[in-house]
């Protein structure tokens, strides 16, 4: 590697360091881009040059603490995948989420900074991995499709319970509905109630499914019958001479 590419990867990662200091500390709010390159020991131009601008960098040191890019390569879904098997991932990566967010104190502080102002290139972000997301979803809509439950929207509560927990826990401590995730075995039982969620909302929607499938093959069912007689008693009309 040339001197001059390892002083642009220096430069690089000290920039980010800095940001990253700097949103732990103060979050998003109060970046500036004449400030972290101070912060950095590197002249401010070097900001744009090496990320475009402040913008870039913020994206840049996101993307170098997002467990969601891994998560997301983990837990892609087949093609062929069945539905246990999708329910099964889901599962997984909703449990596994909540374990990475409750290690990874850099992507807390990014998150909660997230929550806390908003910022073009925060929505940027955050419209990537809904997008990304949406990829997963949209391969469980069909199981869900006609039966009362909106699995999407039991995720959203999931996601966003798994953030709260996490962050209560680490900034103000005690106990949500006297469970206490700085515990072990109450860490424990949340990542399983997780999954048992995910498991609780599949079997509804299918037996919900099931109910309203048997209901419309029974109108079905009627409406046959009906105009089978119907259609017996087209003669009749004829020799009863009720036609005319």
């Amino acid at each position: 590697m040339s001197k001059n590419k390892r002083n642009k990867l220096a430069t690089k990662a000290s920039l980010i360091k800095a940001a990253l200091e700097d949103i732990v500390k103060n979050g998003f709010k109060s970046l500036s881009g004449a400030k972290l390159a101070e912060q950095a020991g590197r002249h401010g131009s070097r900001i744009t040059h090496l990320f475009g601008g402040l913008g870039g960098l913020i994206k840049a040191t996101v993307a170098e603490h997002d467990h969601w890019d891994l998560l997301f390569k983990k837990f892609s879904i087949p093609k062929d995948a069945g539905e246990k098997e999708t329910r099964k991932l889901f599962a997984g990566l909703m449990a596994t989420n909540f374990s990475a967010f409750k290690e990874n104190t850099d992507m807390q502080h990014m998150i909660l900074g997230q929550m806390s102002v908003k910022l073009e290139v925060l929505q940027e972000i955050s419209a990537y991995r809904e997008l990304e997301g949406a990829k997963l979803l949209d391969r469980t809509d069909r199981y869900f499709e006609d039966s009362g439950v909106c699995f999407r929207t039991v995720i959203g509560l999931l996601l966003y319970g798994s953030y709260g927990l996490v962050l209560h826990a680490r900034h103000t401590g005690g106990t949500v509905a006297g469970k206490d995730i700085n515990k072990e075995e109450d860490l424990k039982v949340a990542k399983q109630t997780i999954a048992n969620l995910i498991e609780l909302a599949w079997k509804d929607a299918g037996k919900k499914r099931k109910k309203r499938l048997r209901e419309k093959m029974t109108v079905l069912l009627i409406a046959g019958i009906l105009w089978t007689e119907e259609v017996q008693n087209i003669p009749m009309l004829f020799t009863e001479g009720n036609f005319f």
